[in-house]
């Protein structure tokens, strides 16, 4: 997590608050100005109005005062009058205005209108019914002014002076020419006031200057008040956050952050405290579980080393550090050919290889050999190992090297290859066991074929697999492997005839060629005699190992001419035979060839069904054994052939699993199962409960796009993680535990559940139970089907069982075609179970009649 600066944080969020509180006392002092000035405007056009007032008032007046003298002005308002009447309303009026009364026609030159005026004038023509009128102008000087301007209408009492100028009074008539003929009603001028803007803007600039005074006692108030709670409700929480995150980052114990409110960083706190105890947890765990592995790598002793992609060694055991002390190096900076070589540059000449690079060229492991100098002048060697560390996502990080000294080795190796002998032996025959190898063999076999055409008898080649040595490997050290191998060679040793030739062909296989035979009851009894010499189990590390043998037999020249040919059928042979289940052996027919020949056909049809979608999905009901309620489905695939009818998985899933067809077979099984399972849940049939299983491979464990592939299905069909269960059976967890055990822990971590199938039948069962998160166990149908008469199927059945309910895991029994098998499973605590007793496998239709039939029966019931 990266570190908050929390002084920074705090600048931050007062300068913004700042900024707010700026941003808005501008915008109010814009505001507050622009309504004051317009409030202003009002003032001065609420003055002109009353100016306008006591105008027409004081005509009036003067209207109707009596005069004696007939030849006076009578009802007119002289200039005069009107001068002194404009300085008695500037007194009352500060507002600088100026005003006139203006007509088109004046009498006084003084009253005719200008421009500016005009244009009032003919706004009032034609908008009659608009009261007054207000401008912003320019004067000849440049100065702004506010032109303010209402109408004058001629009235019934002014036609006595303005009206016809023949009834006008005599002096009137005699002194103007004009401003005669209105009618009542007609515009006959207009009041004139003009503004200073100057004025109006001191009016305004002073009022807003007072308010400002006041908006800056009031604005800091809000900015102290708005940064106390932003301290309060925001800084306060993230530096309590920022330093429990600090001290879970060093993994020390954290107390429960306080997180009473219900806001975001409330909530961001508790989930802070959730997840600080899951990652101590997992600190812990993590710890626990590196202690171990390397207490086990420290147990090793040859120097082993995990080395990063720019050569730094990440982790090594307890022997390569006190190589590293005797060197000298500094224990947490230094590479790993300043460890092997003691220089400064990667190895990579012809000398030393360099592992490292052969892995990132090649992505396999490897073996590579490093030669070096002693202090002493000693040339010594070694024999470096080296895998590739892959991350999730299987990319390669690194390597993990083991080295072995081998100077002793190679020396020996230097003085055979001296001598002829020494030569046809590291050739000739197996340095592990002394056998002939398979070069010698064939040059034999040959050798033994033009004797037998000579002599006219029979000869067979007999290729014998051990049956599952893998299982050594996978749980024992490989020296230990080679161990059980050298015990193998000896006990098959005594089984041959002089003239007969043992040897081992490679990894757990071994050859024989059996000579002078005259039927097929000689090579049985050999055959036999084989199979019951790994009757006794071989006692490797206090442990007794039951292995088993199968063979593959083929006889010259019955079933060839040749050396390759006799081999090649006999491989075919025990190929047939290790698929029967092992254990036994059988004799190549030419039906082997022609079904080889199947196979291919069947593979390229089987290619075909996948682009074309020629399958169909079965379903089998799982019921719960307490009121027969249905659990789930199980998912099985079916192959619609277009000419033999609907394939059994048997045949065709084998083909799958060697081709790699599995791959995209297995997703599109998932894809559809999800999609079925969605449409009978959107239709009522299926309960919320209810789950679907899909069976896993163990190619499909090896598809990086397996993860992606389950969630894409769920989440294009609707369902719950909760809904779907995965089926694994443990010979899928012995093949590949190292691909199986990361995808199961990341799919249940999704909520996905995973079931183990053919629980019993495999190897170390007890071990995968312990590490991987199983949520149930299937037992399987070789266990049930002689319940309850057989004492060891019964033994075998309830130890299951309990063993299920100790470790808090769901338990289903498979192959249920009783009702005795169904109720001794009932009575003994086995919850689930499916089976012919309650439905075989039915199509779509077929299961969609059951589950319409299980939801009417439940309804009735």
């Amino acid at each position: 997590m990266s570190r908050i600066h929390l002084s920074r944080l705090q600048f931050k969020l007062w300068l913004g608050v700042g900024i707010v509180v700026l941003i808005g006392f501008l915008a109010l002092q814009f505001d507050h100005h622009r309504t004051l000035r317009q409030f202003m405007l009002d003032q001065v056009r609420d003055d002109a109005r009353t100016l306008h007032t006591v105008l027409l008032a004081a005509h009036r007046v003067h209207y109707l005062t009596p005069s004696g003298d007939p030849s006076g002005q009578a009802g007119f308002l002289p200039s005069p009058a009107i001068d002194r009447l404009a300085e008695a309303v500037q007194e009352q009026i500060p507002s600088a205005l100026r005003f006139s009364t203006v007509s088109l026609r004046a009498r006084n030159p003084a009253h005719q209108a200008d421009a500016d005026e005009i244009e009032a004038i003919r706004f009032f023509e034609r908008t009659p019914e608009a009261e007054d009128r207000l401008v912003a102008l320019n004067d000849a000087d440049g100065q702004r002014i506010y032109h303010y301007a209402r109408p004058i209408w001629v009235e019934p009492a002014c036609l006595g002076c303005h009206g016809d100028r023949a009834a006008a009074p005599p002096a009137i008539a005699e002194h103007y020419q004009g401003g005669f003929g209105y009618r009542a009603g007609e515009l006959r001028g207009i009041l004139s006031v003009r503004i200073p803007g100057a004025s109006v803007e001191r009016r305004t600039d002073a009022a807003w200057l007072s308010s400002v005074l006041d908006h800056l006692l009031i604005f800091p108030l809000m900015l102290l008040a708005g940064g106390i709670l932003l301290q309060r409700f925001v800084v306060d929480k993230v530096t309590r956050l920022e330093h429990a995150a600090h001290a879970l980052a060093v993994e020390r114990e954290v107390a429960p952050l306080p997180c009473d409110g219900h806001d975001e960083l409330d909530e961001l706190a508790r989930a802070f405290n959730r997840m600080s105890v899951q990652t101590l947890a997992r600190a812990r765990a993590l710890r626990e579980e590196r202690t171990f592995l390397q207490h086990v790598i420290d147990g090793i002793d040859e120097p082993i080393l995990v080395i990063g992609l720019d050569y730094q060694v990440l982790r090594m055991n307890q022997c390569a550090r006190e190589l590293m002390r005797t060197i000298g190096l500094a224990p947490n900076a230094f590479r790993c050919h300043q460890l092997w070589q003691g220089r400064d540059e990667p190895c990579g000449d012809a000398r030393n290889p360099c592992p490292l690079q052969r892995i990132l060229d090649t992505r396999a492991p490897c073996k590579v050999v490093h030669h070096r100098t002693d202090k002493d002048g000693r040339e010594r060697s070694f024999e470096v190992a080296a895998s590739p560390l892959y991350d999730d996502d299987g990319h390669i990080v690194g390597i993990i090297e083991a080295s072995r000294e081998i100077t002793e080795r190679l020396h020996l190796l230097a003085r055979l290859e001296a001598s002829d002998q020494a030569n046809t032996q590291l050739t000739r025959y197996d340095l592990l066991t002394g056998l002939p190898n398979r070069a010698l063999f064939s040059e034999r076999l040959t050798f033994a074929i033009e004797q037998s055409r000579v002599q006219g008898d029979e000869l067979a080649v007999l290729i014998v697999d051990l049956d599952r040595f893998k299982h050594i490997n996978d749980s024992f050290d490989h020296s230990d492997g080679d161990r059980i191998l050298k015990r193998v060679a000896n006990r098959l040793r005594g089984l041959f005839a002089p003239g007969d030739t043992l040897a081992r062909m490679g990894g757990d296989e071994f050859g024989v060629i059996l000579r002078g035979l005259r039927g097929s009851d000689q090579v049985i009894g050999v055959a036999q005699r084989i199979i019951g010499a790994f009757s006794t189990p071989f006692e490797l590390q206090g442990h007794n190992l039951v292995l088993g043998a199968s063979i593959g037999i083929s006889r010259y020249p019955e079933h060839g001419a040749s050396g390759d040919d006799l081999i090649r059928n006999a491989d075919a042979a025990l190929y047939r035979a290790k698929a029967g289940g092992g254990g036994t052996f059988d004799f190549y027919t030419e039906e082997l060839t022609a079904h080889a020949f199947e196979q291919v056909l069947l593979e390229g049809s089987l290619r075909q069904a996948l682009a074309e979608e020629s399958f169909v999905l079965h379903y089998q009901p799982q019921l719960e054994l307490n009121g027969e309620r249905l659990h789930g489905l199980e998912a099985l695939v079916r192959w619609q052939h277009p000419e033999l009818g609907l394939v059994a998985p048997g045949k065709f899933i084998p083909l799958a699993e060697e081709s790699g067809l599995i791959v995209p077979l297995g997703r599109w099984v998932l894809a559809e199962a999800c999609r079925q399972m969605a449409e009978w849940r959107d239709a009522g049939l299926l309960s919320a409960e209810t789950m679907m299983c899909v069976n896993l491979s163990t190619k499909q464990f090896a598809d990086h796009e397996l993860l992606e592939l389950i969630q894409r299905s769920l989440r294009e069909s609707g369902l719950a993680a909760g809904q779907l269960e995965l089926e694994v059976t443990e010979s899928v967890m012995m093949r590949a535990s190292d691909q199986v055990i990361p995808q199961l822990e990341r799919l249940r971590a999704l909520g996905i559940k995973v079931a183990l199938d053919d629980f019993g039948t495999g190897y170390s069962s007890l071990s995968y139970l312990k590490r991987l998160p199983f949520t149930k166990l299937k037992i399987d149908r070789s266990f049930v089907s002689e319940l309850p008469e057989d004492a060891s199927d019964v033994a075998i059945t309830k130890a299951i069982i309990a063993l299920a309910e100790s470790l808090s895991l769901d338990v289903l029994a498979e192959g249920v075609e009783t009702a005795r098998q169904r109720d001794f499973l009932r009575v003994n605590g086995c919850r689930l179970a499916q089976g012919f007793f309650f439905s075989r496998p039915l199509s779509a239709v077929e299961c969609e009649r059951y589950l319409a039939a299980l939801a009417a029966r439940s309804t009735t019931g």
